[in-house]
């Protein structure tokens, strides 16, 4: 439970280390609310500073490039650029109302410019910690809309970077935070790994047991699928939610291949049930 309270925040542990980690929702087009996560996988030292290594969705899992560093210092987050070896905050939890900064774009040339629309102080796991509400006045001219919450010490409540990048896709709200130390559930109605409708369709259709593979894929590879019952119908869904393919294979396997990169969904049907599945397409 998230009380309010008027105490001055204290700041106190250390909030980035190996394993903490943010799982956050995202919504599959025409199928259920997922789990995705992003995490503290590794370390790494450069010029003496020690940089904690990001691990989430997207084709950084096969590019250390693009893979981001982050760390913090005091009451501000940075990132570092492994590919422009540069570093750039990512928060500063010190700021106030009508308070900016700019927020390098991971991998493109120009800063969006984030703002404090207000703060407040909220309790959490009984730590006092400041809440920024924030919007970035821009976003006509950057093509990129933010509005949404950071916390202190936890980061932002859409997706840990406000500005998104390939291993941090844009999705939201924040289910759980959690480092070796705390655990913060954001959605006490459900588990932070719970996948579910938002309309009135049962739950049940989830229950379809389905193995689709290898995922990630290379563009040159087959996909295979395999289901417990007999498929009657696949549906090939791009990010967009626009369909590229259909077919009704009629049988418990499958094979299918997609000759583009990107996220694409995958929607399963058989008899009386409905599967869905994230598929990652990736260049060679």
């Amino acid at each position: 439970m998230i009380l309010v309270s008027s105490s001055q925040f204290v700041s106190s542990q250390s909030n980035l280390e190996l394993g903490t980690k943010w799982t956050f929702s995202q919504y599959l087009i025409g199928g259920p609310i997922e789990p995705t996560y992003i995490e503290i996988v590794g370390d790494t030292v450069i010029n003496g500073t020690m940089w904690y290594l990001i691990q989430g969705e997207g084709g950084c899992a096969f590019n250390s490039n693009s893979k981001p560093l982050i760390r913090e210092d005091s009451l501000k987050w940075y990132t570092y650029n492994l590919n422009e070896q540069t570093e750039s905050i990512l928060y500063d939890f010190d700021l106030n109302s009508n308070d900016s900064y700019f927020v390098k774009y991971f991998g493109s040339s120009f800063p969006i410019e984030l703002r404090i629309d207000s703060t407040s102080t909220e309790l959490f796991n009984g730590i006092e910690r400041k809440v920024q509400y924030c919007s970035n006045p821009n976003s006509n001219n950057d093509g990129f809309f933010f509005g949404g919450q950071i916390i202190e010490g936890i980061g932002s409540t859409g997706y840990l970077f406000p500005q998104g990048n390939i291993c941090d896709p844009h999705a939201g709200p924040l289910r759980c935070y959690q480092n070796n130390s705390e655990f913060i559930d954001f959605d006490e109605d459900r588990d932070c790994d719970d996948s579910y409708f938002s309309t009135n369709t049962s739950e049940t259709q989830l229950n379809l047991n389905i193995k689709v593979y290898p995922n990630p894929v290379f563009i040159s590879q087959s996909i295979q699928i395999e289901s417990e019952q007999i498929v009657e119908r696949i549906t090939i869904i791009d990010a967009k939610g626009v369909i590229l393919k259909t077919n009704s294979p009629k049988s418990k396997e499958a094979i299918i291949e997609v000759n583009k990169e990107g996220i694409y969904y995958i929607k399963i049907e058989s008899l009386n049930k409905v599967g869905f599945r994230k598929l990652l397409i990736v260049g060679e």
